[in-house]
């Protein structure tokens, strides 16, 4: 039986060495890398608020600037709106002075044909009554007559038409109603040349008139 034996030098048994030190480079070193995630962290957060702060301040900003030209084109819209309202209605007040003026004129110097037509009518009615056609001469009277009535109603209804449409403020239609009276007061007693000579200086004064209207209208805004 053999035995061997082995020899364990102590160089050969491994040291085991303890450290108690504190290792104040890693802990410096932890703590900057704490500090540095706050602060990143921080500044995170403080440029998300900047940034949430200005887009509302946009937004708000946006919607006031919407809202005010919204509003803006509202009340433009409805100026433009009165503003066509006003012009219809004073583009039909035109149009009906200007038919009123030209119907009356019309009708003035058919009074006047009609008056000169008196002696010769009421002759012939005369004549026939003369001949035992009492009927026949009766009914040439009463034609001229009721034809003339007809005449002065219609006349005397442009007359006050015409005054309702003028503006008794300015002077163009005041001596325009005063022409107008004229024609009315003469139509049966003047002459042709005279009556003929009063409608063109009406046709002339409302001629001026209504151009002056109808600038006004086209300018109004």
């Amino acid at each position: 039986m053999k035995y061997e034996t082995s020899v364990v030098y102590l160089e050969q048994i491994p040291k085991v060495a303890i450290d108690s030190g504190f290792d104040w480079a890693t802990f410096f070193s932890f703590m900057a890398t704490i500090a540095v995630f706050s602060l990143g962290t921080w500044l995170t957060i403080r440029t998300s608020n900047k940034n949430y702060i200005q887009q509302d301040l946009i937004f708000r900003e946006t919607i006031r600037a919407q809202a005010e030209s919204l509003n803006a084109t509202h009340e433009i819209q409805e100026r433009i709106s009165r503003s066509n309202a006003v012009k219809i209605s004073r583009q039909a007040w035109i149009d009906n002075l200007r038919d009123a003026c030209a119907n009356f004129l019309s009708l003035i110097l058919i009074m006047g044909n009609h008056v000169k037509e008196k002696k010769y009518k009421l002759g012939i009615g005369q004549a026939l009554t003369g001949l035992n056609e009492v009927a026949k001469g009766a009914d040439y009277a009463t034609s001229w007559l009721q034809a003339r009535n007809e005449l002065r109603l219609k006349i005397l209804e442009l007359k006050y038409k015409i005054e309702l449409l003028s503006n008794p403020k300015e002077d163009l239609f005041e001596e325009l109603l005063v022409l107008v009276n004229q024609a009315v007061d003469s139509c049966e007693r003047a002459n042709n040349q005279e009556l003929v000579s009063l409608c063109e200086q009406i046709k002339g004064v409302a001629q001026k008139i209504l151009k002056i209207e109808w600038d006004r209208t086209k300018n109004m805004i």
